[in-house]
């Protein structure tokens, strides 16, 4: 029987949704919280980790993106117990724009099933996304202090951020005046964010953390907010 089968046989009713790199509920983790694609490459390996030593899992993946021409292989696989499966990803480098980050968004769905002689799975799933960056050769060397470019700016009755690298900058934290904004996550290249003023009445410093491509988070950065749309 094919893997779509055992998924399919009969309703999953522990359907969870997690952000997180570590899929605790299904024994399964992914070595890695996102994927950098530097042009040019053969391909990217994302490993994943079955911690199970009892239960095979059925691993299912596949793309979200507008670019619709990244290639998983494989797509579909099995990992034995208390073993590591590998899904390799390949992104063409023809037709890309090369003055900036590209985004897409991978989805890994790990199901864990009784044996692997039978069809019948354990009823939970747990489905995680994580990004994928293509980064062009030309953008290889800087990407690590993209974060420091940023600007934050007092516009009107909105707190406007913006990003003047071609790297996408995901936030780890962002404060003013040490004020939480969960708002402000991720911004594109050349992108910017337009978030309501804080409470807070200084409104003076911005200071922020964002995630590096080795999934840890940077050194937090502060910045006298400007005032200017």
């Amino acid at each position: 029987m094919s893997l779509h089968g055992w998924l399919n046989i009969k309703s999953l009713t522990g359907l969870c949704l997690l952000f997180t790199c570590s899929l605790a509920s299904a024994a399964i983790q992914l070595q890695q919280t996102r994927l950098v694609y530097p042009a040019g490459e053969p391909s990217v390996a994302l490993v994943i980790k079955n911690s199970d030593a009892a239960h095979f899992v059925a691993i299912e993946s596949w793309l979200e993106s507008d670019q619709g021409d990244m290639t998983l292989t494989p797509s579909e696989t099995i990992i034995k117990p208390a073993a590591n499966g590998v899904i390799n990803v390949y992104i063409p480098g023809s037709g890309k724009n090369n003055n900036k980050e590209i985004l897409y968004w991978l989805n890994i769905k790990g199901t864990q099933l009784e044996k692997s002689a039978s069809p019948e799975p354990v009823a939970i799933t747990v489905i995680n996304r994580i990004k994928v960056f293509y980064r062009p050769q030309s953008l290889l060397a800087r990407a690590a202090d993209a974060y420091k470019k940023i600007t934050v700016s007092r516009c009107g009755k909105q707190i406007a951020i913006k990003n003047p690298t071609p790297y996408y900058v995901t936030f780890y934290s962002f404060k003013i005046d040490n004020q939480e904004v969960t708002r402000a996550q991720m911004i594109a290249p050349y992108g910017e964010l337009l978030i309501p003023q804080p409470t807070t009445e200084k409104k003076h410093i911005a200071s922020w953390q964002a995630i590096a491509d080795s999934g840890f988070h940077t050194p937090s950065r502060l910045k006298k907010i400007t005032t200017g749309c």
